[in-house]
């Protein structure tokens, strides 16, 4: 199916639909950070309950992302985009009236409901709507832009707090999502109905088991998903590793935090320009080798300075991009498999492992957290060949990978 089957969007409209659903959520997450104090004056809290807000939300965006893409596959791409942006917006505005501590944390599980049907449901709109190498490209594009949302979300939550009460930043979310229940108003449905999963609701959801259960989809999975654990750790240790390791100030640590978004930025633009040139098989081996080496790197030298650190890790931050972009491009592929089961589990392990990852960084407190970071690393790449050498042996090879 091509984009002129979108005949009021056009192809520039839904990829600017696409876009604003996959950079809310990262807004959602990092957008009210420099406000923490402020809340917790206001709703006289502990730092605790409040961190609660962000643990809350986490989980259950991991739960809605593996849940909301399948059942998308029975009720059609559209009606479940819905329903996710008006969950969002009412868990925004719950955010934004707040009278309680508790009842903000149950706003932000609310929130975070929608936010991962809208992080889900547009990965299979793609997979519906453009075929091979036109999904290689706005998968890239998408992630590319995506990923902005993280560097911008903290520095736009900051100015925000400077003219508004803390509330507007949950203001500005909620009018983001209007915006894209305006666009999907717009969308004709990709998936129709009799392409759409048949049975009750619990029969489309056992239809992520068969996902599950297929090894060598979860083994190629596996396999690329690690470096998730170890960029995640690294987004948890960042400030602690430049600012209080290496003494810089919290205006130099933007500086080089940027520098690794950047990166972010670039990666699945550099796996569009490699994918023609090498067989996927290559790419996957190559960039866990890289991700391997650099770990090392990571955990040997690059405690010596700020820079070397940056330069030794740089090539993890930019293969946990890259990889994604594979990943993704890689799976959405596969014949056989509902593309909303598809995209549930790819974003659920993501979001999970990441989650992983920050918990296992942060539970070294009181060590040297670049040689936490780069042990990290060399775990992951160990892990990741183990998994890449178990599936080759055992011929569990996903369709496609030569």
């Amino acid at each position: 199916m091509s984009t002129h089957t979108q005949p009021i969007l056009g192809k520039k409209g839904l990829f600017l639909l696409l876009l604003i659903l996959g950079m809310t959520a990262p807004l959602s997450i990092d957008m009210y950070l420099a406000a923490f104090p402020l809340i917790l004056e206001e709703l006289a809290t502990t730092p605790q309950m409040l961190s609660f807000t962000l643990i809350g939300f986490t989980l259950c965006m991991a739960i809605s992302m593996l849940f909301m893409g399948t059942l998308s596959d029975k009720f059609g791409r559209k009606k479940v985009l819905f329903f996710s942006l008006i969950t969002y917006i009412l868990g925004s505005l719950g955010c934004v009236f707040t009278p309680s501590i508790e009842f903000f944390i149950a706003s932000r599980m609310l929130q975070a409901i929608g936010a991962g049907g809208m992080v889900s449901v547009p990965m299979a709109v793609v997979k519906d709507s453009f075929d091979n190498e036109e999904r290689t490209n706005m998968i890239a594009t998408l992630q590319m832009f995506t990923v902005l949302g993280p560097t911008i979300a903290p520095i736009l939550g900051a100015y925000l707090i400077k003219v508004f009460p803390w509330q507007a930043s949950f203001v500005v979310l909620a009018l983001i999502a209007t915006i894209s229940i305006i666009l999907t108003f717009c969308l004709r449905e990709t998936l129709p109905p009799e392409k759409r999963l048949q049975g009750n609701v619990f029969q489309s959801i056992l239809s992520l088991g068969i996902v599950l259960r297929h090894q060598p989809f979860m083994s190629f999975l596996g396999s690329t998903a690690m470096v998730t654990i170890v960029f995640m750790g690294y987004l948890s240790l960042s400030s602690y590793i430049y600012i209080q390791w290496f003494g810089l100030s919290e205006t130099t640590f933007s500086y080089f935090f940027a520098f690794n978004s950047l990166l972010l930025i670039a990666a699945p633009k550099l796996y569009v320009l490699i994918k023609p040139r090498f067989r996927p098989a290559v790419i996957l081996k190559t960039t866990v080798a890289v991700v391997l080496v650099a770990s090392l790197l990571t955990a040997s030298i690059g405690q010596t300075s700020p820079y070397v650190f940056l330069v030794c890790f740089a090539p993890v931050a930019l293969s946990s991009s890259f990889l994604r972009a594979f990943v993704t491009d890689m799976l959405l592929a596969q014949s056989g498999l509902n593309a909303g089961a598809v995209v549930s589990t790819i974003s659920f392990t993501n979001v999970a492992l990441g989650a992983v990852g920050m918990l296992v960084a942060n539970s070294f407190t009181g060590y040297n957290f670049v040689l936490v970071l780069g042990m990290m690393g060399v775990t992951a790449g160990i892990l990741s060949a183990l998994q890449i050498w178990r599936f080759t042996a055992k011929g569990l090879l996903i369709e496609g990978y030569r």
